[in-house]
């Protein structure tokens, strides 16, 4: 690592780095001598393929031009843990995509609203961490915590997450810590679009992010402590409502009741692809909220989608796994994500 970094010191006006399965070697545990400490003001374009202990203390031998283009792999490999690190995300940036695979979390940055026609218009970072030789495994929140530093998730406004299966089940009490900790992170977002990987037997999900956002973070208060205050516009698809597979509609409800209550109202509830809505139900909701916006997807309880068999291909939890999809994949999917 010393080497390398020797070198790039040597290139003060680079623009381009590209580091797949080469660069530097690094033995976890063992602390590199000698190592520079190099600006490289100029580089326009980051590539990063590494372990994710030589990306840590890599990065952390750099410093960028806030503009920065990067994309960067790590692998987290057997015994290791997450690792401090400090992703040059710009400042500038507002919007984040979460994509969650199985063993695999992928987030994008992006300084302006990605473009339905081009998804990666703006994006400025790209950043893949797979965990599937991790023992032990961390949750994908200790991930995306470890991935996105303080400055880059308090500049966040706008948020995408999308989970490519359904997302692992915890104990109720666990998921509802899960899912705080994720949106404490975020504490000036306003918009969140949450495409759910619909599980029809299932409401965990849901449940939990209504309660989250829709509780006071400090239980001694009445008023304040909300997660995420400014949060104005939401958009849920794919999510499980049924009465009769759980209380999510009814939590729903108290989660847009409880932030009208602390003046903290819904601006836009949108709902698309949502299981166990009807004319009647959605009519409860327009009171709590500025507007709500429907599909008119109307699902019985008994859904088509419960006897459906598995994709083979829908599991992508190594980076390996899917690295051989075709090219155009993230436009398609991109573009279905954005296009709302």
């Amino acid at each position: 690592m010393s080497r390398l970094l020797t070198i790039l010191s040597s290139c003060p006006r680079l623009k381009e780095l590209t580091l797949i399965g080469a660069g530097p070697t690094y033995v976890d545990g063992e602390e590199p001598t000698d190592c520079l400490d190099v600006s490289l003001s100029h580089l326009q374009t980051l590539v990063l393929t590494a372990n994710v202990a030589i990306c840590s203390k890599l990065l952390s031998h750099l410093s960028f031009p806030a503009d920065l283009n990067c994309e960067i792999d790590c692998d987290i490999g057997p015994g290791q843990e997450l690792t401090t690190f400090t992703l040059p995300i710009s400042t500038k940036c507002k919007s984040l995509v979460v994509v969650m695979y199985s063993l695999c979390l992928e987030m994008s940055a992006y300084d302006v609203r990605p473009s339905t026609i081009n998804p990666k218009t703006g994006r400025k970072a790209q950043f893949r961490v797979n965990w599937g030789r991790a023992s032990p495994q961390p949750s994908w929140v200790d991930v995306f915590e470890f991935a996105v530093n303080l400055t880059g998730r308090r500049n966040i406004t706008d948020l995408r997450f999308h989970p490519y299966h359904a997302i692992p089940e915890y104990p109720s009490p666990t998921a509802i810590k899960l899912w705080r900790r994720f949106f404490c992170c975020l504490p000036n977002l306003r918009t969140l679009k949450f495409h759910n990987a619909f599980e029809v037997n299932s409401t965990k999900t849901e449940v939990s992010i209504a309660q989250v956002l829709g509780t006071p973070y400090d239980k001694l208060t009445s008023k304040g402590g909300l997660v995420c205050p400014n949060l104005r516009n939401v958009e849920f698809s794919d999510f499980n409502l049924c009465v009769g597979r759980g209380n999510a509609l009814e939590e729903l409800k108290e989660f847009l009741a409880f932030r009208k209550l602390n003046h903290a109202r819904l601006t836009t509830l949108t709902l698309t692809d949502c299981n166990g809505l009807d004319s009647d139900e959605v009519a409860l909701l327009e009171p709590l909220v500025g507007s709500v916006v429907w599909d008119y997807v109307v699902r019985d309880d008994e859904s088509e989608y419960e006897e459906e068999e598995p994709d083979e291909y829908d599991d992508y939890g190594d980076y390996e796994d899917y690295e051989y999809l075709d090219e155009d994949w993230e436009d398609d999917y991109f573009s279905s994500l954005w296009g709302i």
